[in-house]
């Protein structure tokens, strides 16, 4: 048979089959590009380009995590740290290997305690102390439940008194050093626990006279914890693990300060606190030492010197020396003296002592804090940052002689010290390197007669690895020089942590102190940059202001511009944001979003301005202690100084500047707006200190002195008597007033009684009160609390808030708050 037909059959159909065959082989080439395009972009994050950046919003204030990721980890050994993880397991991380392990997974951790927990482990990552259940009490203490979890065999066991069943909370825990000792606090109490290791529960109580009403063993009161150790824990095991210090703090000459909790019920109830005000009863703090091995209690005696009134004094840090040695830092009440002892742990007697006068290290009247403690057995020394020729420096004390030697003699401030390696004698510290904005990690070797100390990050690039993160890799890129750092080393200084915290988004490192090339990313904060690209923020400036001329200091100050400022051709409203309280700062390179402050510039064109100005920390001695007596008066008149430099500005509306601020901030806001020829029209005052006689003993006799020597200094500082004095210059002015009835640390009677002698006044006042709201208020209470902010700050300034509950058109509403010409008169 002939296959001529079958040719013809298909060449007759040849041209109808190739073009269905073409579109299905485009068809099949198209969906592999559209896999492989959506492989590449699962795999690589967007660029700013490829999504549209958003307003930052309420919404961003309250529910969008703008926080840095910061090391989380604990030491154990010489060279691994254990760090919690985004999804909760715990990792240890060996920094000589760069291997890490599971420790403890978030399945064992969920199943035994549930989502929300805290952690801690000691030199030997055998035990992890599980805290779980947590309830806050006041800034920093809280009662949870504990559990104590073995890694090798994965069983746990509650941390409670032996006589107690159920699963009830406690107020304190810490693990001794080689993890095989447990010391917990329970109901005021010192419990020990020795045997748990072996899998029997066991506990011992080591002191009787804890009760919930004015003694306090191994926990703080309510002053230490918020004014002088800044923690709840008062407890701190030996070196070798076999004693343990622990301080009792005695109430009971403490007076209460009592306010309502509006709880619902027919009479609601009353809330005390032992709260010590100026010129009043302090608790009185005693040191002892317990022996573990022969169950024995021995209280440690202050010695009486010319500087200590052994029943009215502070106990300011404690440090072990040596297995054997324990060092006591002393205060006297005015906080202008201090006193260091060291203590012989068996028979409790001194065998070293050191008297610290105001002269000749504090050349300025003022407060006289010894900040930071160090100790070295090995080298018989202990350090302390001192004020030294104008700055605050590192101080050697030789526990032998008793001789004093400064470690560093800059003339910029040290701020932190935060290791002593006992094998090279290197001391790092951090500090300024002469721009209080920034902090440097330093060296200096103890025995270097220069003073001078190496700057490890002066230089350093900030980097990012090319790669993905989490792959650790070493590949690094350079992108600009970090101004801002911290760091965190291990126990013998061999390794550190180092942390990149601005003015670029963070990056943390793991470095070796002997190994400058060894360079570990632990984490990129990649999350946190993508959300910050992803939205439209204010452009961000520095401003140095020269202050009164009779000092020729000049404050740092930071401005936030909305992010199409125009300065030719727009006129913008300004916003003073204050804190700005003695030893504090907020004007730094350290990265960080404030959020409220952000929502106000991006949507509504408020300029914000922040100054830190004389009283805050890192621009040296004299310019911290400028407020000394004074509190108030001259930090006010900085504030003023920001707002005036701005108003000679073309771009600023000399009629819509306004003040702001919170605690010690909404104090200034009050005072400026209470001047006579102030530059604000409107101030938010909130949780402000009205009457210093009426806040806690130790923050305000650190700066004014006692009520009975300087009476004239409280007065100076007192906003009732300022607004009474000055009541005819308030008649055009607005003020925002707020604060919650359940504030333990500034109490409501504040500004209760400022609001007395203000409506007495022509001032155009709002009063905001939050019942059973704390110092800082609960996530529920921020969102109102910023709303009543915004429609306040927008009524001053003349703004249109109608659109405020809506979604905001920005670029609108952005066109629409630059309309008001500029006058020449604040007033």
């Amino acid at each position: 048979m002939d296959s001529q037909p079958d040719e013809e059959l298909v060449e007759s159909n040849a041209n109808s089959r190739n073009w269905k065959g073409i579109g299905i082989s485009l068809l099949v080439i198209i969906f592999v590009c559209l896999l492989i395009l959506i492989a590449v972009l699962a795999k690589k994050p967007p660029k700013l380009s490829e999504f549209e950046q958003k307003p930052f919003s309420l919404d961003d204030i309250m529910y969008k995590n703008f926080e840095t990721k910061r090391f989380n980890g604990i030491w154990t050994n010489d060279e691994s740290f254990v760090y919690q993880t985004d999804h909760h397991n715990l990792m240890i991380f060996n920094c000589k290997t760069g291997k890490e392990k599971v420790l403890m997974s978030n399945n064992t951790i969920k199943q035994l305690v549930g989502d929300k927990f805290k952690f801690s482990v000691s030199n030997d990552p055998t035990f992890i102390l599980i805290g779980y259940d947590m309830k806050n009490l006041y800034r920093h203490s809280i009662i949870a439940r504990y559990k104590l979890f073995n890694t090798i065999s994965n069983v746990s066991y509650d941390v409670l008194p032996t006589e107690v069943y159920s699963t009830d909370r406690i107020q304190n825990a810490v693990l001794s050093s080689n993890s095989r000792k447990l010391a917990f606090v329970y109901e005021n109490n010192i419990y020990l626990m020795e045997e748990f290791f072996d899998g029997s529960k066991k506990s011992k109580k080591i002191t009787h006279d804890g009760n919930d009403s004015y003694i306090y063993n191994g926990i703080t009161d309510w002053l230490y914890e918020e004014e002088i150790l800044y923690q709840t824990n008062a407890i701190w095991w030996s070196p070798d693990n076999y004693k343990l210090a622990y301080i009792k703090f005695n109430d009971s000459m403490v007076n209460f300060y009592e306010f309502p909790n509006y709880d619902g019920t027919p009479y609601g109830k009353i809330n005390k606190i032992r709260y010590p005000k100026p010129d009043t009863p302090n608790p009185t703090a005693r040191i002892y030492i317990y022996d573990t091995r022969i169950d024995s209690n021995i209280m440690l005696e202050i010695p009486n010197t010319i500087s200590i009134d052994p029943n009215n004094c502070y106990i300011w840090s404690v440090k072990w020396l040596s297995e054997n040695s324990l060092i006591v830092v002393y205060v006297n009440r005015r906080q202008n003296r201090a006193f260091t002892a060291i203590y012989d742990a068996a028979s409790g007697s001194t065998f070293y002592r050191k008297d610290y006068p105001t002269a000749p290290m504090t050349h300025y009247d003022g407060w006289f804090l010894p900040h930071g403690l160090l100790a070295s057995s090995r080298y018989n020394y202990y350090f302390q940052i001192w004020p030294y020729e104008g700055f605050k420096a590192i101080i050697s004390f030789d526990t032998r002689s008793a001789e004093a030697h400064p470690v560093t003699n800059h003339n910029f401030d040290v701020i932190d010290m935060v290791s002593f390696n006992e094998k090279t004698g290197d001391l790092f510290y951090l500090a300024t390197n002469g721009d209080p904005k920034q902090k440097h990690l330093f060296r200096n070797r103890v025995n270097d007669a220069s003073r001078t100390g190496e700057c490890l990050t002066c230089n350093s690039s900030f980097t990012m690895p090319f790669e993905d993160p989490s792959a650790h890799t070493h590949s690094l890129a350079s992108e600009n020089n970090c101004l801002y750092h911290s760091a965190s080393f291990s126990n013998t200084g061999d390794y550190y942590v180092l942390e990149c915290l601005g003015d670029r988004i963070p990056i943390t490192y793991i470095k070796s102190a002997e190994n400058s090339s060894y360079n570990y990313v632990l984490e990129t904060n990649d999350e946190l940059r993508h959300l910050v690209n992803s939205k439209i923020l204010p452009r961000k400036s520095y401003l140095r202001v020269p202050l009164d001329n009779s000092t020729n200091f000049y404050a740092d100050a930071e401005i936030l511009y909305p992010p199409n400022f125009n300065p030719t051709q727009n006129i913008y409203p300004v916003l003073v944001y204050v804190y700005n309280g003695p030893t504090s700062q907020v004007v730094d390179y350290q990265f960080r979003i404030r959020k409220f402050e952000t929502y106000l510039c991006v949507n509504y064109g408020i300029i914000i301005a922040t100054i830190d100005g004389r009283g805050t920390d890192s621009n040296g001695d004299k310019f911290m202690k400028a407020v000394s007596k004074r509190l108030g008066e001259l930090e006010t008149l900085d504030q003023i100084a920001l707002a005036n430099a701005l108003k000679k500005e073309i771009y600023t509306d000399n009629d819509r500047f306004a003040i702001w601020g919170w605690s010690y901030g909404g104090f200034l806001s009050s005072y400026a707006l209470f001047q006579e020829k102030s530059p604000f029209k409107c101030a938010v005052s909130g949780a402000p200190v009205t009457d210093w006689l009426m806040y806690d003993s130790t923050y305000t006799e650190r700066f004014l002195g006692s009520y009975a020597e300087n009476r004239h200094a409280y007065e100076r500082s007192n906003l009732t008597l300022l607004a009474k004095n000055n009541a005819r210059f308030l008649g055009r002015r607005k003020m925002l007033l707020i604060h919650g009835t359940g504030d333990d640390n500034v109490h409501f009677q504040q500004s209760a009684v400022l609001t007395k002698v203000l409506r007495t006044t022509k001032l155009d006042l709002e009063f905001e009160v939050y019942p059973d709201v704390q110092h800082t208020p609960d996530e529920e209470t921020q969102r109102h609390l910023y709303q009543k902010i915004t429609k306040f700050l927008l009524t001053c300034y003349n703004i249109n808030y109608h659109q405020f509950y809506e979604q905001l058109n920005y670029h609108h509403l952005i066109n629409d708050v630059s309309t008001s010409s500029k006058s020449d008169d604040s007033e």
